[in-house]
């Protein structure tokens, strides 16, 4: 668990990002076209050495010279820590507001990670390393609430707007870099299962991913599929922080979102 000492940093590193490079929401300026992005701290931009370098500012420039005009807003509500449940609280409203204002508006959404890593990081989590039906029970509660939440935020989303691109971000396993834990480690592995699940664990034969993706299917929205390619290469993706994508995990991210909105 020693990848959760080091939260207070990442706290404190978040802050002093978002002193120097505040969200481009503040500098709006209504062309009347839009990317929304709604999210927690992978889609802020945490973990790039600089703005630039972010997926969200990569995929809005490529938005700009592909789908939208070449001044198309970006609106960033996206909230370091927020769970799913917070970005329906929090986030929602603004986008709402923005759609019926804009138009065409692209729309990306992430979430989840933050509600897994508040239960891994608790006393009961533990227990889960040795398959406790008991924690896996409690696993696969919390994912159904999530999966019900995130539903709700893009069933509305999609009545609000029948024709606007929707992009929902799966989540990656930054516990496989090899010092965050490494690949044989357990907590590494839990969270293997807890994102892509597993036919042969009780409780947990659907992970977040698949509910994300279940989720898209149901709305005609598309799918930013980073998993996989961040457990090809997590040495190379990940942040020190042992949390959120480097420079060329961010890289990655927005080459997802590239395929996926060409799909």
């Amino acid at each position: 668990m020693k990848v959760f000492r080091r939260w207070g940093t990442v706290v404190f590193f978040s802050t002093i990002y978002l002193t120097i490079c505040p969200s481009s929401k503040g500098f709006a300026h209504d062309t009347g076209q839009a990317y929304i992005v709604l999210g927690e701290s992978t889609d802020l931009g945490i973990g790039a050495t600089v703005p630039e370098k972010a997926w969200v500012p990569m995929f809005h420039k490529f938005l700009e010279s592909w789908y939208l005009a070449p001044s198309a807003d970006l609106h960033n509500y996206s909230v370091f820590g927020a769970t799913v449940g917070d970005i329906l609280r929090d986030q929602l409203a603004a986008a709402f507001s923005d759609i019926a204002s804009h138009n065409p508006v692209v729309l990306s959404l992430g979430g989840g990670g933050n509600d897994l890593l508040k239960f891994i990081a608790s006393p009961e989590a533990v227990t889960c390393l040795t398959v406790n039906i008991q924690c896996l029970a409690r696993f696969n509660a919390l994912l159904n609430n999530v999966e019900v939440l995130l539903d709700q935020m893009v069933r509305r989303l999609r009545a609000a707007a029948s024709n606007m691109p929707i992009l929902l971000r799966t989540e990656h396993n930054p516990f496989l870099k090899t010092s965050c834990g490494g690949p044989n480690d357990g907590l590494a592995q839990l969270a293997n299962l807890v994102l892509e699940g597993s036919d042969n664990v009780p409780f947990l034969t659907s992970g977040l991913n698949d509910r994300i993706r279940d989720v898209a299917a149901r709305y005609n929205a598309k799918v930013i599929e980073i998993f996989a390619l961040f457990a090809f290469n997590p040495n190379g993706l990940v942040a020190d922080d042992c949390i959120h994508p480097n420079d060329t995990g961010h890289a990655v991210i927005y080459a997802a979102d590239v395929a996926a909105l060409r799909q």
